[in-house]
């Protein structure tokens, strides 16, 4: 056996008798958090229902996965005892920067950092992020999605389906359907479109569509009502 096998085999078994916690224990009370301008904050709850004690670190950051620089959030970094509970707030640094026509979409980032076990040997230990949007809406927009997303259009093509959003909001799927919605093999691939833009989703090749069924994720992480549409 040459050194190299040896130096990963050596490698593979240590990482293999590690104690190793996998489970992400810091739960968050919200999958999105709504932000209209007339609001001063807005907090989102972290529960910790382990036996355990855990550092929370907290950070924004912009759609593109940059620090973001118009809101905040703090505590940055807070100690949440096991069986209770703490929360964490957003609040507006400057937002005159930001587009007064549209909503902006911003990611809230958890990360919970846990304390170092009592164990003989190395330790491997997981540090889970958790990750849910912030959508920040200004005066000018109605602070609620309503049935906004049914205002959507949508073009078929050979391969691909097209859907444009007139509408100032983020409009996430979770499920789009080309034909019956029973199938698993007629689901597509559709993620979420932004305001004023449109979205293309592919099918598979050379087929055109004729019926779309779609259901969306609304403003409290709930589903709509499937919605029919006929090409």
């Amino acid at each position: 056996m040459n050194v190299k096998m040896a130096v990963r085999l050596s490698a593979a078994a240590l990482i293999y008798l590690m104690p190793f916690y996998c489970l992400a224990s810091l739960v968050l009370d919200e999958t999105r958090v709504i932000y209209p301008e007339a609001d001063p904050q807005e907090s989102v709850k972290v529960d910790n229902p382990t036996s355990l004690n855990f550092l929370a670190q907290a950070w924004i950051e912009d759609e593109h996965g940059r620090e973001e620089q118009h809101f905040t959030v703090y505590p940055p970094l807070s100690r949440i005892n096991a069986n209770s509970t703490s929360s964490v707030r957003i609040e507006k640094i400057d937002s005159e920067k930001l587009p007064a026509d549209r909503e902006t979409l911003m990611w809230l980032n958890i990360k919970e950092i846990p304390q170092r076990q009592k164990a003989d040997g190395p330790q491997l230990v997981v540090a889970f992020k958790s990750r849910i949007k912030i959508l920040y809406r200004p005066k000018s927009i109605d602070p609620e999605l309503h049935e906004s997303f049914t205002k959507m259009t949508w073009q078929t093509l050979p391969g691909k389906l097209i859907v444009s959003n007139p509408t100032p909001y983020h409009i996430t799927f979770d499920k789009v359907w080309d034909g019956a919605m029973n199938n698993p093999a007629n689901e597509l691939p559709a993620n979420m479109v932004a305001p004023f833009s449109s979205l293309t989703i592919p099918v598979p090749a050379g087929k055109t569509v004729h019926t779309v069924y779609y259901d969306i994720i609304n403003d409290f992480g709930g589903l709509s009502e499937i919605q029919h549409i006929s090409l």
